[in-house]
């Protein structure tokens, strides 16, 4: 264990992860971390629009007794977001072949996939210059799955408040 006059200042420490990120001499580590950016507020766009649009489904169509069609609804919204996390392991899928981490095609989806779920079981061995590539793919993983969490938990939530509003009305009770 080191002593707090032993550590590195966060400037020195940072300017050290800036260059090993950079060690290629090109700037593909700053390009990847700006697609993580886009892809994160694609993936947010695009479940925040599902969420809408589930929500003022639930309010003009949900009846007391169409519990079944909320159902439906809500199957569609969670199939709708498990293929969005596919479109993004895609999309590193490739990004990892394109940059040449990873050389084989499944080879390349199966490390995405434990870098996106953070399993990481480090059965890969990443040239140096792209060891920074699953905490890129990691960190979009993390997001992307709570967004997606909390846009479901939103949309169930809709769901009893609806349900138990109309029941309350129809007084049959929840």
């Amino acid at each position: 264990m080191q002593s707090a006059h032993e550590l590195p200042s966060l400037f020195e420490m940072l300017k050290q992860i800036t260059f090993a990120a950079n060690a290629g001499g090109d700037n593909l580590p700053t390009g990847l971390t700006i697609m993580l950016m886009m892809m994160l507020t694609v993936h947010g766009m695009f479940v925040l629009f599902l969420t809408l649009v589930f929500h003022r489904l639930v309010e003009k169509y949900l009846k007391p007794k169409s519990i079944l069609l909320a159902g439906f609804f809500y199957f569609i919204a969670i199939n709708l977001i498990f293929f969005s996390h596919f479109v993004d392991l895609l999309i590193w899928t490739y990004t990892t072949l394109y940059v040449g981490a990873i050389q084989e095609p499944m080879s390349a989806f199966y490390f995405v996939g434990e870098m996106y779920t953070t399993l990481g079981f480090g059965q890969f061995n990443v040239d140096p210059r792209w060891r920074v590539l699953p905490i890129i793919i990691s960190i979009g993983g993390i997001f992307s799955a709570s967004i997606s969490a909390a846009a479901l938990y939103s949309m169930l939530n809709a769901l009893i408040s609806k349900i138990k509003s109309t029941s309350m009305q129809s007084g049959t009770g929840f």
